[in-house]
């Protein structure tokens, strides 16, 4: 993330660094983080859910997702961090299934 004091002005990605930087010939040494990142960054709300978060990563092709709140930013959840959740929320749910069968 590219942060100008508390503020959130970019994110620079590996997908930023391959199309702006390495195919383009870029000398990385030379090149400013400023002019290759992400400047209209789609952030989430602290109370954003888990399938909101993975349904807007989807929908825009993000990797990373920046976390705020009124202006401050909180963190970054990652579509690992994400199917993480949905899979520890799919074991809970196996877990009580076979618990109730079992019963």
């Amino acid at each position: 993330m590219a942060m100008d004091g508390d503020k959130l002005v970019g994110i620079f990605s590996e997908r930023d660094y391959c199309r702006k930087v390495a195919l383009k010939g870029r000398n990385s040494k030379d090149t400013l983080v400023a002019d290759v990142m992400t400047s209209e960054v789609f952030s989430v709300a602290g109370n954003t859910g888990t399938r909101a978060c993975m349904l807007v990563m989807r929908d825009k092709h993000f990797r990373h997702l920046p976390v705020v709140d009124n202006g401050v930013v909180l963190g970054l959840v990652s579509m690992r961090d994400i199917m993480d959740d949905v899979v520890s929320d799919h074991e809970q749910t196996i877990s009580h299934l076979e618990s109730y069968i079992n019963s």
